[in-house]
């Protein structure tokens, strides 16, 4: 049985041409943007990071990474590519966060990790410890002000592609 996050990815997939789509922005802006998926993984290892860094890994997220080791989404525009890191490479980046941000942070946010970056906006963050609680509101993002968003990443994902990467949490109803 397909997972939802299976189902985002291939209607993704299905959109594009050569790894390609068309993408129209604000104003009616248009650029060809690529999209481009790493190898998944197993298991085994997602369990062996967990033992090695103390992260939790959020059911969703884990979902995702049995399919895709990160990906690159939206690449060709300035305001839209985001980027989610190989699971191998979030230590390295939890350092420039630690050593960037630990002492702008407040206590509560020091317990994250990141997970990938938006251009321009600023990186895409799982708090460790509500991961850990199972609570669904684990994902931030670091900015001027950081955005708390109030849901898991499977709903970050979807909502990320149906708005081509634009950051849909600031549009108004």
């Amino acid at each position: 049985m397909e997972t939802v996050i299976e189902n985002i990815l291939a209607g993704l997939k299905n959109r594009l041409h050569d790894g390609k789509l068309m993408i129209q922005s604000s104003g009616g802006y248009c650029y060809e943007a690529e999209c481009l998926f790493h190898e998944p993984l197993t298991e085994y290892v997602m369990q062996q990071f967990e033992r090695q860094t103390l992260f939790t890994l959020p059911k969703e997220y884990r979902q995702f990474l049995l399919l895709h080791n990160g990906m690159t989404l939206f690449k060709g525009t300035f305001e839209g590519h985001i980027e989610l890191y190989r699971l191998e490479d979030i230590p390295n980046h939890y350092k420039t966060f630690r050593d960037a941000f630990s002492s702008y942070l407040d206590d509560d946010k020091k317990d994250s990790y990141p997970i990938g970056y938006y251009t321009n906006i600023g990186m895409i963050m799982i708090h460790n410890g509500k991961a850990k609680d199972g609570k669904e509101d684990y994902l931030w993002i670091t900015s001027i002000d950081s955005i708390v968003l109030p849901h898991h990443f499977q709903t970050w994902l979807d909502r990320t592609i149906i708005s081509q990467g634009s950051p849909y949490w600031s549009w108004c109803d």
